[in-house]
């Protein structure tokens, strides 16, 4: 093989200048949009991993709020509880004493005198004086 000669060099020196021209035009523009965009991305992933840890600081605290809560639940049962034992105990007056049930209770028996004047209350408590009224004033009228 012989030396390059001249229209070697030129032909060279053309396409460098045009891988250079290709470079700057083409291939750095498009390199420099996707290092924004790598850099853009980052940041969207850092602002994601801070609301991420806000959330499990969040989560936390409510957590620790329910023990809480159920802890003061348990506590406030147990003592309404013990209230109502307390009263039950006073107003069934159960110190000791035997509890009468409704099993061993004497049933009070009426006879028919007591059951005439129950039926007697019982109509004027429901509203029969009202229908016995009407009742006379129609046969006084007719």
């Amino acid at each position: 093989m012989g030396m390059p000669g001249k229209g070697d060099e030129l032909g060279m020196f053309k396409t460098v200048e045009q891988h250079d021209l290709l470079i700057k035009g083409d291939i750095l523009p498009r390199l420099e949009k996707v290092e924004l965009i790598q850099s853009e991305t980052k940041s969207e992933i850092q602002d994601v991993k801070s609301e991420v840890l806000g959330v499990e600081t969040e989560v936390t605290t409510i957590r620790s709020a329910m023990s809480g809560i159920e802890l003061t639940v348990l506590k406030d049962g147990a003592q309404t509880r013990a209230l109502l034992h307390r009263f039950v105990d006073h107003y069934f007056d159960s110190d000791g004493k035997a509890f009468v049930s409704r099993e061993t209770a004497t049933k009070i028996k009426f006879g028919t005198k007591e059951k005439v004047w129950l039926a007697v209350i019982a109509v004027f408590a429901s509203g029969g004086v009202t229908i016995i009224g009407n009742v006379v004033v129609a046969y006084i009228n007719r």
